[in-house]
């Protein structure tokens, strides 16, 4: 089975940390959400993530899209949604010690990074399950990055050494086995507008 999972495009406000907060795309974002998807076959299923940067775009293309919590994008609590000034004018010290080690849970009524990947790997052992050939997954970088690390064996510090621009792609072949699931990473694709 194919899955691509695409990033939602550019965002019309300044968040340093967009999580669960509800921005909307720019007309670019839009532009380079169709782009992403150049390349991409019809899929047999469509999945989105609740957000409307998003869900908006997913409907708009596939009517048929059905929406899955599993892939939201982690919750960054009291800091999601606001500016990196914002954040510094509020609670420079706790920023402080997130630019050291973003795996470190000091955002104060955030989702847990343990929390958020456990959330993702039981969304993806159910989509691994599905009896397609393919499916088409909007949703997020945090989640492509935590799934990354799970077929790839990356270690937390790696994870920002993925580029993962807007409307970015990747393409996971996964094969069912009597092991599970093996998952081979096909591509990653970038759009070029910016």
């Amino acid at each position: 089975m194919l899955i691509d999972i695409v990033r939602h495009g550019e965002c019309a406000d300044s968040a340093f940390l967009r999580g669960r907060c509800d921005s909307p795309l720019t007309a670019l974002g839009e532009q380079q959400m169709r782009q992403a998807l150049s390349d991409v076959v019809p899929a047999d299923l469509v999945f989105s993530a609740p957000a409307q940067r998003n869900l908006h775009f997913a409907r708009a293309h596939y009517p048929d899209v059905q929406v899955l919590e599993a892939f939201a994008e982690r919750d960054f609590g009291d800091w999601d949604g606001l500016s990196f000034q914002a954040v510094q004018q509020t609670d420079a010290e706790r920023l402080e010690l997130y630019l050291q080690n973003p795996f470190a849970d000091v955002i104060p009524n955030s989702e847990s990074l343990v929390d958020f990947e456990k959330r993702i790997a039981a969304g993806w052992l159910y989509l691994c399950g599905l009896p397609v050939e393919s499916i088409l997954l909007f949703s997020h970088s945090g989640v492509q990055r935590v799934l990354l690390k799970k077929i790839l064996g990356f270690p937390n510090k790696s994870l920002f050494n993925l580029k993962i621009g807007y409307a970015a792609r990747i393409r996971l072949d996964v094969q069912k086995t009597s092991q599970g699931y093996f998952t081979q990473l096909v591509e990653i694709a970038q759009v070029k507008l910016s």
